[in-house]
């Protein structure tokens, strides 16, 4: 065995292994190989496979890891092998056999090829069990994997369009402010809200889903919240999580490069609501999907509805009663039915007052008072990458915002509008490979609103970056009238030495990530930082001294 230079727990470290780093120590600080893990961690095919095949329930062989990537075998996992998107699991039987894998659960129906496949891993000793809907199951081995740690947190899911990061951060640091740590997974990553590590997906697979929630068990968190995008619902990377609470924030076009139809990807965003475990959903009544998923729930939900004006429903409301927006941020006074509330916030923009509304049910039932949530609300200064203001006062004013969707830039272009004494610069692309239909929106969107408009690469990825700015040219009604940079660098750069100490500058898309896309290279980028670097040597333009 190999000693490490530190002895953490046993805890912790299974911890760290459940969380895919892929070795375990023991008190000692030694390296254990699977046969010990499996000992330290005993899990067996009976406990995993036994409700899948009653032949099994007796077989104590010890299972040391669940996966549905075959690179991530180790001598004892279980393999689960289903389609995906860009790649059949299906296709890595054998080298899941080869790595060391007792048990394959395998998708039906199978081809000869994957039959063939299947023999030859029985040849070698391995179980197989044909399954339905193997992405399911993958789920529900993983929480028993676990030992359910989800059914042992309070889980709240937030799906939507925009708004998922703001609410999400909004109840996990609302929470650590009032000294009752929730974690957090989702864009900004997982964690604590205020020591959040990176994450690559807005909700990631399974696997990871269920070791996270492993962690924030041990370590003693007691509530966690999540963002659930359209993706991860319609692959059921959620399944096995027991979750309590689930908040709908909008839905407008988004993913149609995956989802095909608005109406497809509104079923995805529902699967959230149709859930059996479901306790309490929290609905934007504004938004016109909302309605339809409060009466397509089952009546054992309990529904709270969040609005901006008066509605007549049959459940429990938050209503916004007055609100001033400035600046400084928003004040708001709402009507719930635990009482009155006069909210304080530092966020900038009109449309977190309903991300504020949202999370105000979800704050309530996690044992907060309305005094608490005043309190904890007025302390966050910041959502980051949301409406993140730089300079300002002798410099122009710099908003960095995730804006990467048609409604969401026309919500933050329409609120700085508002607050603009003098032109309004705003710097954006859009992503490669993803929906081609909303480039041409965003397009016409920025040239309605903005004063001067820089066409520039946001993650282009493997799609040339040209056949991008031909798309979102296409809405333009005077295309000559924008500039392209396709050096993001340079296009901020541009947009802020351009710009008077009036001006404001928006720069969207990207928001909080710290690395650019291009070609299938990550490139280490930050536009905050860059944005703040640029402020800093900024000097009045040349056109503005007389």
């Amino acid at each position: 065995m190999i000693k490490l230079n530190s002895a953490p727990t046993v805890v912790n470290q299974l911890s760290l292994w459940r969380s895919g780093l892929g070795c375990i120590a023991d008190k000692e600080g030694y390296m254990m190989n699977a046969e010990s893990m499996a000992m330290l961690n005993p899990v067996t095919v009976a406990d995993l496979l036994g409700v899948l095949c009653p032949d099994l329930s007796r077989n104590r062989q010890y299972v040391t890891q669940v996966t549905a990537d075959s690179r991530r075998v180790i001598p004892g996992s279980i393999f689960v092998a289903c389609p995906g998107v860009h790649a059949d699991g299906r296709d890595f039987i054998l080298d899941a056999v080869k790595a060391g894998a007792i048990a394959i659960v395998v998708e039906v129906p199978l081809t000869p090829v994957i039959k063939t496949h299947l023999d030859e891993a029985q040849r070698q000793g391995c179980l197989v069990i044909e399954v339905q809907q193997g992405r399911e199951q993958l789920g529900l081995m993983l929480s028993r994997f676990y030992g359910k740690p989800s059914a042992q947190l309070s889980v709240t899911a937030v799906t939507g369009t925009n708004g998922k990061t703001s609410c999400a951060y909004l109840i996990a640091r609302a929470l650590e402010v009032m000294h009752q740590p929730a974690g957090m997974i989702g864009t900004l990553g997982w964690g604590v809200a205020s020591h959040l590590k990176a994450t690559q997906l807005t909700t990631p697979s399974a696997e990871t889903l269920q070791s996270h929630c492993a962690v924030f068990r041990d370590q003693g968190i007691q509530s966690v919240v999540l963002e659930a995008s359209s993706h991860a619902l319609d692959q059921s990377r959620l399944s096995g999580l027991n979750i309590d609470r689930a908040i709908f924030t909008n839905l407008t076009r988004d993913h149609l490069d995956y989802h095909q139809t608005l109406d497809e990807y509104f079923e995805s965003k529902l699967k959230l609501f149709l859930r059996p475990e479901l306790q309490h959903a929290i609905i934007n009544l504004d938004d016109p999907y909302g309605p339809q998923i409060a009466d397509r729930m089952s009546k054992k939900v309990k529904v709270i509805g969040v609005s901006t004006s008066e509605q007549i429903t049959t459940f429990p409301t938050c209503i916004l009663q007055s609100s001033e927006v400035s600046d400084e941020g928003i004040n708001m006074q709402v009507s719930t039915p635990w009482g009155m509330v006069d909210l304080q916030s530092k966020l900038q923009g009109h449309f977190q007052m309903m991300n504020l509304l949202l999370v105000l049910p979800v704050l309530v039932l996690s044992g907060l008072s309305l005094k608490e949530i005043c309190q904890a609300i007025a302390l966050i200064d910041h959502i980051p990458g949301r409406m993140e203001c730089l300079g300002g006062h002798t410099r122009p004013r710099v908003v960095v915002d995730y804006a990467h969707t048609p409604d969401a830039l026309k919500s933050v272009l329409t609120h700085v509008r508002s607050l603009t004494k003098g032109q309004l610069h705003v710097v954006f692309g859009c992503g490669g490979a993803r929906d081609v239909g909303k480039r041409k929106l965003m397009g016409a969107i920025a040239e309605e609103l903005a004063d001067e408009v820089i066409l520039t690469n946001d993650n282009p990825r493997d799609e040339a970056p040209e056949l991008i700015m031909q798309d979102i040219c296409s809405g333009l009604v005077c295309p000559w009238g924008v500039s392209i940079e396709y050096d993001r660098c340079a296009a901020i750069q541009k947009a802020i030495a351009q710009a008077s100490v009036d001006d404001v500058v928006v720069i969207a898309g990207k928001g909080h990530e710290q690395v650019q896309i291009i070609g299938g290279q990550y490139h280490s980028h930050s536009d905050v930082d860059y944005a703040q670097e640029r402020l800093n040597v900024w000097t009045t333009p040349v056109s503005d001294i007389v």
